[in-house]
C-alpha cells in the first residue's frame, strides 16, 4: 500500500509511504520507509512506478519518477526529476490520471478558456496534440477510465469558476470528443 501525505503545504514538502501486509511502514522503502517529495499529485504506473506531478508556474511542471521501492529512477531527468514548460499556460493542479501508457492526463485551471484538460507523454514531455475542447467550457475532470483506445472522463462542466452540470466525455486519445456518446448533463447540481 502506497500512502502520500501533505506534510507541510508551507514549504511544499509532501512525504511517500510504503506499509508492509501487516499496516506497519516498510523502512525499505525510500530512505527508512519514507520519500519526501514536491508533488501535488502521486500515481501509480502500471508497471508499479511512482510518478509524481506538480505545477510550479504558469506553463512549468516537474515530474518525479520513483521505482517500486521508492528510489529515484536515474534515467529520468535528472536524477529522477524532470522539470519543463508546455505551450499553454495552467497551475494548480486539480486531479491527475495515468493512462495504460503512462501518460500523465490532468484537469487544472488555465488561462485557456477553450480547455482545462491537458496530457503528459509518459517521457515528460507536453504533448501539443492532445487538443480537448468540450464546447469551449472549462471541464474539471475528476474521474477517468482508459479502455479500447478510448478516454472516458467523468466531472463538472464549469461556468465562472463554479460547476455548473456533471457530465461523462468520450474522446479518443488525441483529446477529441466522441459526439455521438451519450454525455450525461445535470445542470442541477
Amino acid at each position: 500500500i502506497i500512502i502520500y501525505t501533505d506534510v507541510n503545504s508551507n514549504v511544499n514538502v509532501s512525504k511517500i509511504f510504503r506499509l508492509n501486509s501487516n499496516g506497519q511502514i516498510d523502512n525499505s522503502f525510500g530512505n527508512n520507509g519514507v520519500v519526501i517529495t514536491n508533488a501535488q499529485q502521486i500515481l501509480l504506473e502500471s508497471t508499479n512506478n511512482i510518478t509524481g506531478l506538480k505545477a510550479i508556474n504558469n506553463n512549468t511542471y516537474q515530474i518525479e519518477k520513483y521505482n517500486t521501492d521508492g528510489q529515484a529512477i536515474a534515467s529520468f531527468g535528472t536524477n529522477g526529476v524532470l522539470t519543463s514548460t508546455s505551450s499553454i499556460n495552467f497551475d494548480n493542479i486539480i486531479y491527475a490520471f495515468l493512462d495504460a501508457n503512462n501518460n500523465l492526463l490532468f484537469t487544472a485551471d488555465s488561462n485557456s478558456n477553450s480547455s482545462s484538460l491537458f496530457k503528459i507523454l509518459a517521457n515528460g514531455s507536453f504533448d501539443n496534440s492532445f487538443l480537448f475542447n468540450y464546447n469551449t467550457n472549462l471541464f474539471y475532470a475528476t474521474c477517468f477510465q482508459h479502455k479500447n483506445g478510448k478516454y472516458y472522463f467523468g466531472g463538472a462542466k464549469m461556468t465562472n469558476s463554479e460547476p455548473n452540470g456533471f457530465l461523462i466525455v468520450k474522446t479518443d486519445e488525441q483529446g477529441n470528443v466522441d459526439n455521438n456518446f451519450g454525455q450525461l448533463l445535470d445542470p442541477n447540481i
